[in-house]
C-alpha cells in the first residue's frame, strides 16, 4: 500500500483528535495518551514548531502513522553551558503505526523522513525521547519490538531508566524526614521565587532550572515544590511533586492522568554541600507528605537509575525505558 507523508502545516490546525486515537490504537494499556499531554508536549512547548509532526496517511486519507521530532529551540531561555550540545540533539519523541499497517515500512519510511528533518533543523545525534517536554525517557523495554527497530535502524541500545512506584506512608516518609541533619524542608510560598532560581542557576543551571521555570510561568504551583533549607535559611536543594487536576502535568502522572489517587514526584535536587546530610531522601520523605496531605495515597517518580536510594521510601520499579542513539552520520 502507497502512503502520504507530509508535515503539518503552521497556521493549519493540528489533527489533534485523530493522532491521539492513533496513539491509544497503537501504544499499550501502559501509555494511553491524553489531550491535555498532548497539547503540554505540542502547542504548550516553547520549541514546538507544527512541522514537526510528521502524518502518513492511506489511500483513503486515514492517518495510519505518525511521528513527532524534537529539537531545542527556546535558546533565550536556557542559562546552561551545554546549550551549544542541546541544540544539536535530534530526538523522536514518538512514533507510531496502527496495527493494521504494520509490516509494511511504513515505520522505517517515518523514521527516515524524521532523521532527515532533524538534519535540516541542525541535529548531528539521535535520541529516541529524552528530550525537553517529553513522553518518554527512552524506549519502553517490554516492548521487544520497538528495540529491535531501533537497533535495526543503527541505534546503541545504552542505560535503562525506570518510573517507581510507592505508597505514601506516614510510618516510613516521617521517619525519613525526622532524620535529616542540619537541614528544614517547607512548602513553597509566594515569594520564594527568587530564592529557589538563585539555587538553581548555582546548582543545575541547564534542564532543571529551565523546566522550573516553565513550570512556574504555564501555572504550576509554587506549593507543590519542596525546598530545603540549610542553618541559614538558604535554599539548597528542591524537590517538584504533582497533584491530579494541575495545569502541568508532571512526568510522573503522563499515564496515571485518570487515577485520582496518585501523584507524581521529581525532579530532586541538592547542593552538593547539602549531601551526606540525609537531605535528599529528607526531601523526598516532604513530597510524600506533601501529596498525602492533599488526599493522595500513591506516587510515581519517574525517569530515574536509583532504585535504591528510592527504594528505602517504599518506591519499587513499575515501567522502564532503555536509552538509544545514534549519530546522524552513520
Amino acid at each position: 500500500m502507497d502512503f502520504e507523508i507530509d508535515h503539518a502545516a503552521p497556521g493549519a490546525p493540528l489533527p489533534d483528535l485523530e493522532i491521539l486515537e492513533l496513539w491509544n490504537a497503537s501504544f499499550g494499556p501502559e501509555f494511553q495518551l491524553s489531550e491535555a499531554l498532548w497539547l503540554q508536549n505540542t502547542t504548550l512547548d516553547p520549541s514546538f514548531n507544527p512541522a514537526d509532526i510528521i502524518l502518513a496517511r492511506d489511500e483513503t486519507g486515514k492517518l495510519a502513522g505518525f511521528a513527532q521530532a524534537k529539537v531545542f529551540r527556546d535558546t533565550a531561555s536556557y542559562s546552561g553551558d551545554d546549550l551549544p550540545k542541546i541544540v544539536r540533539r535530534g530526538h523522536i519523541a514518538a512514533i507510531a503505526v496502527l496495527p493494521e499497517y504494520r509490516r509494511q515500512g511504513l515505520g522505517q519510511t517515518l523514521l527516515t523522513e524524521t532523521e532527515a528533518y532533524l538534519v535540516e533543523n541542525g541535529a548531528n545525534y539521535f535520541y529516541a525521547g529524552e528530550n525537553f517536554r517529553h513522553y518518554f525517557p527512552g524506549v519502553p523495554k517490554h516492548s521487544a519490538e520497538a528495540l529491535a527497530f531501533f537497533q535495526a535502524n543503527g541505534y546503541s541500545l545504552g542505560v535503562v531508566e525506570v518510573d517507581l512506584d510507592g505508597p505514601l506512608d506516614p510510618e516510613v516518609y516521617e521517619p525519613i524526614i525526622d532524620s535529616a541533619r542540619q537541614v528544614t524542608f517547607r512548602q513553597g510560598q509566594p515569594g520564594d521565587e527568587t530564592a529557589l532560581y538563585e539555587f538553581l542557576k548555582r546548582s543545575f543551571p541547564g534542564r532543571w532550572f529551565y523546566d522550573t521555570r516553565l513550570y512556574l510561568e504555564q501555572g504550576g504551583l509554587l506549593e507543590d515544590i519542596s525546598l530545603v533549607f540549610d542553618h541559614a535559611g538558604i535554599v539548597q536543594g528542591f524537590l517538584v511533586s504533582y497533584r491530579p487536576g494541575g495545569k502541568i502535568i508532571g512526568p510522573g502522572r503522563f499515564w496515571l492522568t485518570g487515577n485520582r489517587e496518585w501523584g507524581g514526584i521529581g525532579p530532586l535536587g541538592l547542593s552538593p554541600e547539602m549531601r551526606g546530610l540525609g537531605a535528599g531522601l529528607g526531601v523526598v520523605g516532604a513530597g510524600m507528605r506533601h501529596l498525602h496531605e492533599h488526599g493522595l495515597k500513591f506516587a510515581r517518580i519517574d525517569w530515574t537509575t536509583l532504585v535504591d536510594f528510592y527504594g528505602k521510601a517504599g518506591f519499587k520499579p513499575s515501567l522502564t525505558y532503555q536509552r538509544a542513539s545514534k549519530p546522524a552520520l552513520s
